[in-house]
């Protein structure tokens, strides 16, 4: 389906933040000074809903990071792996997640009272789940590190091995619960 848009002259401040979009995709306006045409580059032809579609899946951020099969065969309690999904994807209740969903509240750790609860805060840079984390690096012997992210935390544990993938998820259901 091929369709020309003619539209009145640009009214709403978001209609030069549209055409400026519009022309950073490749499309060129064509047509008299009073309408408006979109067409491909290097095409005579007008714009089809197919092309804004590609245009649109080129800007769209990549998804979810997909979760390997270890993660549901994890020895843990299928409460703390569907955690874990949870935590990896970014959808747990913490108040960054909650404000999001136009949620009022405090918003601040309940472990150490001083910054934001978000997911990597409570369980990567809090100091008492780093001070956590340290001890059972030091007794199972997994190497410590802080984790700059959640993101950076799941390409982590898809590189350890079963027992090192087990503790990290049970410690993160614990940490959690407390």
């Amino acid at each position: 389906m091929r369709w020309n848009y003619r539209c009145p002259p640009p009214l709403h401040p978001s209609w030069s933040a549209a055409t400026l979009w519009f022309s950073s995709k490749g499309f060129t306006q064509a047509g008299a000074k009073d309408e408006l045409i979109w067409s491909p580059q290097n095409s005579s032809q007008p714009i089809c809903i197919r092309n804004i579609y590609e245009a649109v899946l080129t800007d769209l951020q990549p998804p979810s990071p997909i979760f390997p099969f270890k993660l549901w065969k994890a020895p843990c309690p299928l409460k703390s792996i569907l955690f874990s999904w949870l935590l990896f994807s970014d959808r747990n209740l913490t108040w960054e997640v909650l404000q999001r969903k136009g949620w009022q509240g405090p918003g601040r750790c309940q472990m150490c009272l001083s910054e934001a609860e978000s997911n990597s805060h409570v369980f990567f840079a809090c100091a008492s789940s780093a001070k956590i984390w340290y001890a059972l690096s030091l007794i199972y012997g997994f190497p410590y590190r802080a984790f700059s992210s959640v993101q950076d935390a799941f390409s982590w544990w898809c590189t350890k091995n079963s027992r090192c993938r087990s503790l990290f998820i049970l410690t993160c259901w614990f940490l959690w619960k407390w």
